[in-house]
């Protein structure tokens, strides 16, 4: 029960602290930069079909 109150605690400060940083690191890097752009364009082009 502890755990699981700490965790859903401290989860959202934690993570989204990560994917800051895995984002900031993405966008310094060009290449994955592109690939990430192509990969959403083709994700929303896949749902409008």
């Amino acid at each position: 029960m502890i755990k699981l109150f700490i965790e859903n605690l401290v989860r959202p400060h934690v993570i989204q602290k990560e994917l800051e940083a895995a984002y900031l690191e993405t966008t310094a890097d060009d290449e994955r930069e592109q690939e990430a752009l192509k990969i959403a364009e083709n994700t929303i082009q896949d749902l409008m079909e």
